[in-house]
């Protein structure tokens, strides 16, 4: 998180790539290795701490392409919009398919797409 911090401060005008890899290392692994160690310690499988690893990391990929979209913190040049934001929370729930139907995936989904009606 901090060496990402280090390379936003470096980057003024930053690349797509730059940009997508800044908002991974913070934002995003953030999100991934909280639903990590979460599902870690509910008992979860393997499969299934690997899934809400994935779920998470594209959550907060989608979370914070939305929240910079809103705050038009994104340069025009970087062409990143609201449609990359939903590629993303299209893999975070694909990312849940191991699990059975519950309130609970349900929850999860309806958290991806809040986060992507937030405009």
């Amino acid at each position: 998180m901090c060496a990402a911090e280090m390379v936003q401060a470096e980057n003024e005008l930053p690349t797509r790539e730059i940009y997508l890899n800044i908002i991974k290392c913070k934002t995003a692994l953030f999100m991934s290795v909280s639903c990590k160690i979460a599902a870690s310690l509910s008992g979860a499988t393997k499969e299934q701490i690997n899934g809400l690893k994935e779920y998470g990391l594209n959550l907060g990929m989608s979370y914070q392409i939305m929240d910079d979209c809103m705050d038009k913190d994104i340069s025009t040049n970087l062409n990143i919009t609201a449609k990359d934001a939903k590629l993303y929370g299209d893999k975070a729930i694909s990312s849940l398919t191991i699990f059975e139907d519950s309130t609970y995936k349900t929850s999860l989904i309806n958290l991806v797409n809040y986060i992507l009606n937030l405009s």
